[in-house]
């Protein structure tokens, strides 16, 4: 069925604004005996893609005849930078390795993709629908042309949109007359997808548009891409040089054919704002540009390849890979560009509070990664950035605790970078004020070694009183840490939860001042544990995001085995 076009122009251009693009990243063209063609993509981006209204078109002739071999891609999901692989059969075996696993099998189509073919009629008279003469067990979908130009064409649509070619063989670098000469194919996609024509024409598909690789493969290899997604970077398959289908074939190198200096550098343009300057001059090839920049927050695993733990951290490896997360996209920078962007990491939740969305909150950098993406779709260099001090202080603990009239509070931090020193704030009825300054004892506001602060406050009030330190830079910047509370004067209470009831889901619970260790459980009106605390040495915990409810806090005193228990109720918001 034929769908609106207006419906691909903009799908299209939704994809492309978000570099949502997959690009072909091994093509096995010529298998030995008993082995199975294949083609592997490479989600070059920093999101799932799903490829249903993906196209692959190759070019064949058959002796005098000509035409083109359509594959519209069956639904699947290629996560960011990872695989999706086609193959003549499924599990297949390819280069002495058996049982590899594909996505899908052309031969045995889902039904939400295709493989048709169509005949060339010659100028003007357009197609004739040939599917019928596709065999049965299908192996030649990379089919080697005879006569000028490179043996092998392969043409990647997204939604319509001519996204990565590639062209290898013998001869010329140039798309041979033979198919500029042929007539707009139009392709009719499966499902919700939208239908488009595509162009062969000098206007549509210009030279040097395409990646090329000049070599002929001989039996048993095809092509592979010397480095995940990167352009260009292309060579032939041999004994030596395996396919590795559904694995990486490297990760992409600092250097291609664009010439970029002043790559990246991180710097605070305001207190809670991340700089990232960038500067794109010319030199590399016409075809290369307008070029794409990505930036990728690097949240490698620290320890790769191990089975993901849903408690473990995100921390930076150095390496481009399925964890790292798109933070800004610059599209369509010309031949000679530079400039800065601007990327808010600390947003403010209050005039006087910053949140950092870290997945470890003892960890004050990001490190980042920054693909420059050409028009193919590949990308043609990845720069690493070293990890950006945001708010360069690490604190390593606060505590409040009441005597009496007195409230003690003491941090520690183990780093210190330009540290001015320490704002202290208290908060008594919802507002917060500052009530001393205490300066850095580091030399010259820098520190690598462990500092400890004090500071006495006089505190006669019955309500319960919050208390937090705001470190400041020289220059201005802020970081406030976690919040510490302490109960009342005179308030006997050995718990107090605050507020309760509670309308947002979130409590307070603080603890009779000292050193006591607990174990505490939260148990639902099921009986159920939601939340479960051990060891807890602090005066107070916060809980979040509970439902409605009500809920029993248990508390277990270690020293002594004694068990408290107290209320929390939850009102609907």
């Amino acid at each position: 069925m034929k769908k609106i076009l207006l419906t691909c122009a903009l799908t299209g251009a939704v994809l492309l604004g978000k570099s949502q693009i997959v690009v072909l990243n091994e093509i096995y063209t010529d298998p030995g005996s008993g082995n199975s063609e294949f083609f592997e993509l490479y989600n070059s981006s920093g999101f799932s893609i799903n490829t249903d209204c993906y196209t692959v078109v190759t070019y064949y002739t058959e002796g005098s005849k000509s035409g083109f071999y359509v594959m519209d891609l069956p639904i699947g999901t290629v996560l960011p930078t990872q695989y999706y692989v086609g193959a003549a059969a499924d599990p297949f075996n390819v280069q002495g390795q058996t049982g590899k696993d594909a996505n899908f099998s052309w031969n045995a189509m889902p039904a939400s993709g295709s493989l048709t073919k169509w005949e060339f009629n010659g100028t003007g008279l357009g197609y004739t629908d040939v599917t019928g003469t596709i065999p049965a067990g299908f192996n030649d979908f990379f089919q080697k042309q005879t006569g000028n130009g490179a043996a092998y064409h392969v043409l990647v649509y997204a939604n319509g949109i001519l996204v990565n070619a590639f062209f290898g063989g013998t001869g010329t670098t140039t798309i041979p007359a033979a198919i500029r000469a042929m007539d707009p194919l139009p392709i009719t996609m499966i499902g919700a997808c939208a239908d488009f024509t595509a162009h062969f024409d000098a206007g549509n598909l210009p030279d040097n548009r395409g990646e090329y690789v000049t070599p002929t493969p001989g039996n048993d290899n095809g092509y592979i891409r010397k480095r995940d997604g990167q352009c260009g970077a292309w060579e032939k398959g041999a004994p030596g040089v395996n396919h590795t289908p559904g694995a990486t074939n490297g990760a992409a190198s600092s250097t291609g054919t664009l010439t970029v200096s002043a790559v990246m550098s991180c710097g605070t343009a305001q207190s809670g704002t991340l700089t990232l300057d960038y500067a794109v001059q010319s030199g590399g090839p016409a075809e290369a540009y307008p070029v794409t920049i990505v930036i990728y927050e690097d949240l490698g695993r620290e320890d790769p390849g191990n089975t993901p733990n849903v408690n473990e951290a995100l921390l930076p490896n150095g390496v481009f890979d399925a964890s790292d997360t798109v933070v800004s996209i610059v599209t369509n920078i010309p031949s000679t560009g530079s400039g800065p962007l601007q990327y808010v990491v600390n947003p403010k939740i209050s005039p006087d509070a910053y949140t950092f969305p870290f997945p470890n909150n003892q960890r004050d950098s990001r490190a980042f990664i920054v693909v420059f993406q050409t028009p193919q779709g590949c990308y043609d260099q990845v720069r690493f950035v070293a990890q950006c001090a945001i708010l360069p202080v690490h604190f390593k603990s606060f505590t409040a605790t009441r005597n009496s009239s007195n409230v003690a509070l003491k941090w520690e931090t183990t780093t210190e970078q330009n540290s001015d020193g320490f704002a202290i704030e208290r908060n008594i009825g919802g507002t917060w004020q500052e009530i001393a300054w205490v300066p850095s004892q580091a030399v010259n506001g820098n520190s690598d070694n462990l500092l400890t602060y004090s500071y006495n406050d006089l505190n006669n009030t019955k309500a319960m009183t919050q208390y937090r330190i705001r470190q400041v830079d020289f220059d201005g910047k802020a970081k406030a840490s976690d919040i510490r509370a302490v109960r009342g004067l005179g308030q006997s209470t050995r718990t107090i939860v605050y507020p309760n009831p509670t309308s947002d889901g979130k409590v307070y619970i603080v603890f009779e001042d000292g050193n006591t260790i607990r174990d505490i459980s939260l148990i639902d009106m099921s009986g159920r544990v939601a939340k479960q605390w051990k060891g807890v040495t602090n005066n107070n915990i916060q809980i979040d995001n509970l439902t409605p409810g009500m809920y029993s806090l248990r508390i277990i005193d270690r020293e002594t085995g004694e068990q408290s228990v107290e209320k929390i109720i939850v009102n609907k918001r």
